[in-house]
């Protein structure tokens, strides 16, 4: 099985927290883009024929509307039958989300939303640079529902600045009455180089307290499983039958092909990364070069444990060792530290992370 990922960078704003190759861009530019985008698909078409997975994010991809969409779109089912695809995912955001452009986008085969919520707090919100409010997320919702979308994911933060307990506790009662398929509730993580990240350094704003932001996390588990979503990932949670599809590939150690400035992929035993820059991928775009900026050797059984510790039902210590021929304590034996320390448990075969190993996972993955 195999994915294909495609970034579009533009953003009508950048978010304070964002570290993701992004830039605020004039509509020529980003049809320019575009353009280059379906060059770059058509280039590497060689490797589509097995792909099942399309995952459309960014950036704002629902910046671009339908009709640039459904060019996009006609592109990637020229080169991979639309009938052996799986899952198609499109990254919006709450402003873009209109009725009409719920129906549209899926009528382009776009059978799953990732719409970026972060919070319902209009405070916090206008902090992060967000250009929706609480209420502009919630018709969003509506209107993918209306326009008969089965698959809603809503991306959410928590422990951002200045959020309390009780803010925390509102976002979470809004989520669920909302009744998302899929939730991904992330940390927020401050990124060097970002808004966030100069406010910190020149003493402006203040982390939460460590505590305190643990406790949310906590909350945030509590509450989802509660509800009735699996929490299959450290920062995932579905319904039955709603996992991400595209990303378990990245997850359980599959291939897909990356295309965009800045986009990544992994093939083989190799991995590529596409040139960050957008000036500079449109110009190699423009003279008949792959804009890659690096394809470096798989670190296999490293890269495969990384990210498959991440899944609440670990990794198969057979399957890594005889794809890997290595045995995994022995390769890495720090492992055993963490599983001497309740972080990680070895059963039936499985490697995965303990209840305390998922609220202190950063401890366990930076030993490999």
């Amino acid at each position: 099985m195999r994915g294909l990922y495609v970034h579009m960078p533009f953003c009508r704003s950048i978010c304070t927290y964002c570290d993701f190759v992004k830039e605020v861009a004039s509509p020529s530019k980003r049809a320019r883009y575009l353009e280059a985008l379906i060059y770059e698909i058509t280039m590497v078409k060689a490797e589509l024929s097995s792909v099942q997975t399309v995952y459309i994010g960014g950036g704002t991809p629902s910046l671009y509307n339908a009709e640039a969409l459904n060019k996009l779109m006609q592109v990637i089912h020229t080169h991979i039958n639309p009938k052996q695809i799986i899952e198609t995912t499109l990254e919006c955001n709450p402003e873009d989300v209109t009725l009409d452009f719920a129906r549209q986008i899926r009528t382009l085969g776009v059978d799953r939303v990732s719409l970026g919520v972060q919070t319902f707090q209009d405070e916090l919100l206008q902090f992060l640079n967000r250009k929706h409010r609480a209420k502009t997320a919630i018709d969003a919702v509506h209107h993918l529902r209306a326009a008969g979308f089965k698959r809603i994911s809503l991306d959410m933060i928590s422990g951002l600045i200045n959020q309390t307990m009780s803010m925390l506790q509102d976002d979470i009662k809004q989520l669920l009455d909302l009744e998302p398929d899929h939730i991904s509730y992330y940390s927020l993580i401050l990124e060097e180089n970002t808004r966030l990240w100069h406010l910190l350094e020149r003493g402006d704003i203040r982390l939460l307290d460590e505590d305190l932001e643990a406790d949310m996390v906590e909350q945030v588990y509590k509450a989802l499983t509660e509800a009735g979503y699996e929490h299959y990932e450290i920062s995932n949670f579905a319904r039955p039958n709603q996992k991400s599809l595209h990303n378990l590939l990245y997850w359980q150690d599959e291939e897909y092909i990356g295309v965009g400035a800045g986009a990544h992929g992994r093939i083989g035993a190799c991995r590529h990364e596409n040139i960050r820059s957008v000036k500079y991928y449109l110009e190699a775009v423009e003279n008949n070069r792959l804009p890659r900026a690096q394809t470096v050797p798989v670190e296999g059984l490293k890269e495969a444990l990384m990210m498959g510790l991440r899944l609440t039902e670990g990794v198969s210590l057979e399957k890594l060792e005889t794809r890997y021929e290595k045995t995994v304590f022995a390769a890495h034996p720090q492992l055993l530290e963490a599983v001497a320390l309740g972080l990680l448990e070895h059963i039936d075969g499985q490697l995965r992370l303990t209840a305390r190993g998922r609220m202190l996972s950063n401890e366990v993955l930076t030993r490999l």
